[in-house]
């Protein structure tokens, strides 16, 4: 069973977003800021974050920059507020393209089951040999990740 890590400050979205993925058949953690989540994220087996970006300052976008480096195994999807894609800050976009996949909020239930769906459909190998994970944090945790 895929594990999806949901990292939101909105209690409310974090729990709508739990159930939804949780009536799919997923298992869910979640966490109210990137910290607690980075925490679950290094001692726990993750498949996909599902990452909520509120505001386009350089703080709230940077922490994504950490976490390809700490997890680049980790799928990756970005929910921005629209006035964040409404802005179209070429900086800003570009930290976001870190992101396996970026979708606009408010977004639809099943938009949103549809792209978690799609990315944990992609290919995965564990331990493939390739030293591309090799060092990988994690306290001898093995790592799932994927080739494309």
């Amino acid at each position: 069973m895929a594990c999806i890590l949901v990292i939101t400050e909105d209690m409310e979205k974090r729990r709508a977003w739990r159930q939804l993925f949780v009536h799919a058949g997923y298992a869910v953690m979640d966490a109210r800021h990137r910290q607690e989540g980075m925490h679950y994220i290094q001692t726990h087996i993750i498949d996909l974050v599902v990452l909520e970006v509120l505001l386009s300052t350089p703080q709230e976008v940077a922490p994504l920059h950490t976490l390809r480096t700490e997890a680049p195994t980790i799928r990756l999807l970005v929910l921005v507020d629209h006035d964040v894609l409404g802005q179209r800050d070429g900086g800003l976009l570009a930290q976001l393209s870190g992101a396996d996949r970026v979708l606009q909020l408010p977004v639809a239930h099943a938009v949103l089951l549809a792209a978690v769906r799609e990315l944990l459909a992609m290919p995965q190998t564990e331990g493939c040999g390739t030293g591309c994970c090799a060092g990988w944090g994690g306290g001898g945790l093995r790592r799932r990740h994927w080739h494309l």
